[in-house]
This record gives C-alpha cells, structure tokens and sequence, in this order.
C-alpha cells in the first residue's frame, strides 16, 4: 500500500519534492539490477570516508542483485519500494519484520539508499517516510533501524525524522567488511 506521503514532508520540502516526477511503487525481480546499481553507487560514494577504497571498487551490481528477494507474497519476507524518477529507479527503502531478538515486535527499516547523483532533494526524506509508513500500514508500533555509526548525513535525517538511539551497538559483517552500528528506534504509534 503507497499512500500519497505529502502530509509526512515538512513545509520546506514540500516545494522540492511536488516539482520531481517521482513515483513510489512496490519493486519487482526485474528491478533487482536497478537497485543494486543505487545500492553498490551509495556505498562506494557514501562510505569513501569509512570503508576502504579498494574494498568498496570491488562491489559488483551483479552479485548484490543475486541476494535480493524482490516481489514475494510473504508478509515476513523484506518488502522493498523503488523511488522511480523519468522511468528511472534512483532510490529504494527495505522493511521487514525486525531481526533483532530483543525488538521481536517491531518493524524495521533494512536498507535506504538514494544514488549519489540524486542527494539533497529530499528523496531519502521521501523514501523514510514511505518505510515509515508500509512498518504502520503493517501494524506495527515501534520501528527500527540500524545505521553505521560513522554515518553522520544518514544519523542527522533519521534523527531529524523522531529516530533516537536506544543504546544498541553491534558489529556486524555486511557484503565482507566489519561495520560498527547504532541501533535507532521510534514510536510508530
């Protein structure tokens, strides 16, 4: 379910985002190349300052697009909506049950990302509010997500969007390369 988002946007993004073509849709397996293209672009430019160079040079689109599990009818499985711009996917945001043990009972936002060469238009503001929304669409009262702790850009929009941090710190091991994470939380209530 895509509802019209528009009352989630602050005033000052409103302007931005009502002059974009940009269409919210569920994603399809055909749109697995699409995505892992905004993916491995997200990663190589967003995380030049905390992963290595050669490791991010080495992301190739087409092995994430074999992880993915787009269009499936299962209600616990992740369900990813495409931000869609001139027929063009240029942003996504993944939601799914939490995996955490200790949050059993809440929604989570796996994975936002936007393709550099469309930052600062309000699309990642645009693609959170969505998640937001498909998590209480889905019943759930509390939402999580995980964001890497030296992600300042990414740490500030959720921030700003009523995510707090609940204390949880993980390492973890995505794609091959050890990431520290935070663990943000919001009432969906």
């Amino acid at each position: 379910i895509v509802r019209p988002l528009c009352r989630a946007m602050p005033p000052a993004s409103l302007g931005r985002l009502t002059a974009m073509a940009l269409d919210i849709r569920l994603a399809t397996a055909d749109d697995a190349v699409a995505i892992a293209t905004v993916h491995v672009a997200s990663w190589q430019v967003g995380y030049a300052d905390i992963f290595d160079h050669a490791f991010l040079a080495s992301l190739r689109i087409e092995e994430r697009a074999s992880r993915y599990t787009l269009g499936r009818d299962d209600p616990s499985a992740p369900r990813t909506q495409v931000a869609v711009e001139h027929g063009e996917i240029i942003g996504f945001v993944t939601t799914a049950p939490c995996r955490d043990d200790d949050r059993i009972d809440a929604g989570e936002i796996q994975a936002l990302y936007v393709h550099p060469a469309h930052w600062r238009r309000g699309i990642g503001q645009r693609l959170l509010a969505v998640g937001t929304d498909q998590l209480r669409a889905e019943g759930f009262a509390t939402g999580v997500l995980w964001v890497l702790v030296d992600n300042a850009p990414a740490t500030a929009l959720y921030r700003a969007k009523g995510w707090v941090p609940d204390g949880a710190v993980r390492v973890e091991d995505p794609w091959g390369v050890t990431a520290t994470v935070r663990r943000l939380v919001r009432d969906l209530s």
